[in-house]
């Protein structure tokens, strides 16, 4: 018998790393398709992701659906966002966390054995949440279905703020490996022939067993690109008891109606909130523009096809919804300068809209479970008159494109995502902290309430892409210039109609820059 063989092919990329990045600079760089969220002040799902699950002390359990993963975990904490690579708005505790829990790309040695294929997957995550992802999903394949495919996966954590880079590296280089678990969009990685598109049944397999907008995410010109897996739409989310301590039967069916219970729950004493009406998560407000302009019946991206056209914030639904968010800083029923994380862990928030890592990682990790239990969840609501609707970020498994080894890359892919087993979003919901993408998603969620498992199915329900995010290729200069002016208007150095003018002016100069015709 042979002796197990090396792999050496992290070490082969680091090697040819520097002449990749001389090719790259003689064709002028990747600058197409920056990765979305990359201006200051848009919060960053890679770090957000590493932030949540490093504080999270976490016991995994065998699935008895299925011998393939381990699928009950405590889900995770510190702050997620849409899609980026940015800087993240979290505690400092959570800020912490994700330091320590960063991925590293140094590469490790890894025995392959003898007459198995070796696959690749890269991921974001690192620290405790790469640990339980190895035990709870690749370990299992491992040692099983995989010991009958004569396949080995091998995860390689990868930094976020720098995937696209190292993903044209990858394929620059000639050895990518055979499958990405990125938040970039697909428009992003197929205008830079990154991933290949997957097979018509695969295709329709994902069509027929995700909800439509975490399908849609993934899905251009036609063609599916990979499975959904972590699947995030806004939820309100808001303490029952306090709701019935002022009299509130039922959670708000408008934003008009948010307004009015956050009014009507904030409470003073001697000039200290002891009640938070409406916990705003200010650092969060840039990168839900284009949802808040989308519940008052606008669109902030106008789109031809996959082509975005125009930037649309000086509408007046763009105006009334950027008016209308700051009607709850102006009343004094925001948490102000005190961070979110201060306001929940204290139990001083009555209600925010807010994705299900925020209450997972603040109230159940952070031993506040009796305020999860009072958790109440439903979908945001729309401006009077506007039908149900959120945007969402997520990410998904797609395949590698230039991988020498195609049929063992879908091998895994099917192996991760198909029902009834399904061990990648096990992890995804039980561990690190996601409302299910597949729509046969089995249920009770392990140490969700009921309340919060329908509420936050009923937010997948009206989630869809947002095409800001996916669709534009300028996002990170675009989102630059949002987030500033923005800034201004809720410091009331600028008029909210008049800044918004001004500020719609100059990111359809950026887009014409980024994204012109036939991009």
């Amino acid at each position: 018998m042979q002796p197990p063989r090396l792999s050496r092919r992290r070490y082969l990329v680091l090697c040819t790393a520097g002449a990749a990045a001389g090719l790259l600079a003689a064709c002028g760089g990747a600058a197409q398709g920056v990765p979305p969220g990359t201006s200051a002040g848009v919060a960053a799902p890679s770090a957000a992701s590493a932030a949540r699950t490093a504080s999270v002390a976490t016991t995994a359990t065998t699935s008895a659906a299925t011998q393939s993963a381990a699928t009950t975990a405590s889900a995770t904490g510190a702050a997620s966002s849409a899609a980026g690579t940015s800087a993240v708005a979290t505690s400092s505790s959570a800020a912490s966390a994700a330091t320590a829990n960063a991925a590293t790309p140094t590469p490790v040695p890894v025995v392959i054995k003898q007459g198995f294929t070796e696959v690749r997957v890269w991921v974001h995550w690192g620290g405790q949440s790469l640990d339980l992802l190895q035990k709870q999903v690749v370990d299992p394949y491992n040692n099983g279905q995989g010991a009958q495919d004569k396949v080995q996966v091998v995860v390689e954590p990868k930094d976020n703020a720098k995937w696209q880079e190292e993903m044209t590296l990858a394929k620059v280089s000639g050895d990518p490996p055979e499958i990405y678990h990125p938040s970039l969009s697909a428009k992003v990685m197929v205008a830079n022939q990154l991933i290949d598109p997957l097979p018509a049944d695969e295709a329709q397999y994902v069509k027929s067993n995700y909800y439509p907008g975490a399908a849609d995410r993934l899905t251009l010109g036609g063609k599916v690109y990979g499975y959904p897996t972590e699947f995030q739409p806004l939820g309100y989310v808001y303490r029952k008891s306090y709701f019935r301590d002022s009299g509130i039967a039922a959670p708000p069916k408008t934003v008009e109606e948010e307004l009015d219970v956050a009014m009507r729950t904030n409470r003073l004493s001697n000039g200290q909130q002891q009640r938070v009406g409406f916990t705003m998560y200010n650092s969060r407000l840039p990168q839900n523009l284009a949802t808040y302009i989308k519940r008052w019946g606008g669109e902030m991206v106008t789109v031809d096809g996959d082509h975005p056209t125009k930037i649309n914030v000086a509408t007046p639904e763009a105006i009334n919804a950027v008016s209308f968010w700051k009607k709850f800083m102006d009343a004094g029923v925001t948490e102000g300068k005190t961070s979110p994380d201060d306001v929940w862990k204290r139990e001083l928030g009555v209600a925010m809209e807010i994705e299900v890592w925020f209450p997972l990682g603040d109230l159940l990790n952070g031993g506040k479970v009796d305020a999860w239990d009072d958790l109440g969840v439903t979908a945001v609501p729309p401006h009077q008159g506007v039908p149900p609707v959120t945007y969402f970020y997520g990410y998904g498994l797609v395949p590698a494109s230039g991988t020498k080894h195609p049929d063992e890359r879908l091998t895994v892919l099917k192996a991760f995502t198909h029902q009834p087993a399904m061990p990648w979003s096990h992890f995804i919901v039980e561990t690190i902290g996601s409302p299910p993408a597949p729509l046969n998603y089995p249920t009770p969620i392990p140490r969700w309430t009921p309340d919060i498992t329908q509420g936050y199915a009923d937010a997948a329900k009206i989630a869809i892409p947002n095409p800001l995010r996916e669709k534009v290729l300028g996002l990170s200069q675009i989102s630059a210039a949002y987030t500033q002016t923005l800034s201004d208007i809720w410091a009331n150095k600028v008029a909210v109609q008049s800044g918004l003018a001004q500020l719609e002016t100059q990111l359809n100069a950026i887009l014409k820059q980024t994204d012109p015709p036939g991009a």
